[in-house]
């Protein structure tokens, strides 16, 4: 039966599965009367995913109430047995993993969709070591809260496939961006091997904070035009052939070294070769937190400066020209009076 394609394009991951699922067990009954139910949902898609996703739960969980004319059209015939199947199926069919970019930390920085996110899901899981605790208070009372920072994937996958069954929705908190260094293929590829819906807030990520911080744009015309987010190996993932921080600095570009810190001496002296020694650099800890820490400097010194400062972790370093607290530079050629418009 042909499953609607708002439906389809919401929670794709989970429908094949549920139709798989209940086909081959010959349910037909339970298979056939939650397909044509689901067609009711395309009147809902103008509306947003959001609506769309309150909707069927609401639905669901009514299972077959007399007042949704799709659910009553779908349950003609259908046993009480049968119809109490296919809310629970439902239920279970739209409960969903969020990873939300929780921001560089700071309670005041995440989207408004990220704040409802953690309001509604009464199950998040977010990682301390990174995280400012006024972020966790946009979460609801009661909810469960799950400190991911000593457990393995295999732990934090098993917590997110549990509350999933149980019929919970998940906060799934990501320092930063969940588009860098938050594992995210490796969680939602395991979801994905237990059918269980997921989906992505972006977050305002730790560079963007740092640069904030110290009042710097990353990107100044005629200086320098481009920014490589990068990371180096110590006791971590081998980088791809081809990435050697070397490569990236013979560029010139703005760098950004996240999960580096403790190798800040080594780094410095690496990228004196391309930037020289002057080369501005800055450190910022826990930007946008309470205990958000800036330190200025050079390649020739920031080391230092760090080693006197303790850092071990949660500091984003910043090498470039850009940096520089005092430069000149070209306008723009968008905004240059002499422009056609």
């Amino acid at each position: 039966m042909m499953l609607s394609r708002a439906v389809c394009s919401m929670s794709n991951r989970r429908l094949p599965y549920f139709a798989e699922r209940y086909a081959l067990r010959g349910d037909d009954a339970v298979h056939c009367a939650a397909a044509a139910q689901l067609e009711d949902f395309d009147l809902f898609a103008a509306s947003g995913d959001r609506k769309l996703l309150t909707a069927w739960k609401d639905l669901g969980i009514a299972a077959f109430d007399s007042n949704a004319p799709g659910l009553r059209q779908a349950g003609t015939g259908q046993s009480a047995g049968a119809k109490s199947r296919i809310g629970a199926v439902l239920r279970l069919l739209c409960m969903t993993v969020h990873f939300i970019g929780a921001g560089p930390g700071a309670a005041d920085l995440l989207t408004v969709r990220a704040v409802n996110l953690l309001r509604d899901s009464p199950v998040c899981l977010y990682a301390g070591t990174y995280l400012d605790p006024g972020v966790l208070a946009h979460c609801a009372p009661g909810t469960e809260l799950i400190d991911t920072q000593h457990l393995n994937l295999d732990q934090i996958i098993d917590h997110l496939v549990r509350a999933t069954e149980a019929g919970f929705d998940v906060a799934r908190l990501c320092s930063g961006d969940p588009s860098l260094y938050s594992a995210l293929t490796e969680q939602t590829r395991r979801l994905d091997a237990h059918h269980v819906a997921w989906d992505i807030t972006p977050g305002v990520p730790a560079y963007a904070a740092a640069a904030a911080a110290l009042g710097t744009e990353l990107t100044v015309p005629e200086v320098v035009q481009s920014v490589v987010l990068t990371r180096t190996q110590a006791r971590s993932t081998a980088m791809p052939p081809g990435e050697a921080l070397a490569n990236f600095a013979a560029t010139g570009a703005t760098l950004v070294l996240h999960l580096a810190i403790t190798r800040i001496g080594v780094l410095a002296q690496e990228l004196v070769a391309e930037y020289g020694a002057d080369c501005p650099v800055a450190v910022v800890y826990r930007a946008s937190q309470p205990e958000q820490l800036v330190l200025r400097g050079t390649l020739s010194d920031i080391a230092d400066k760090v080693a006197v400062a303790g850092l071990r972790q949660a500091a984003v370093i910043l090498v470039g020209r850009a940096l520089a607290t005092a430069i000149d530079c070209a306008q723009s050629h968008l905004y240059d009076p002499a422009r056609a418009r």
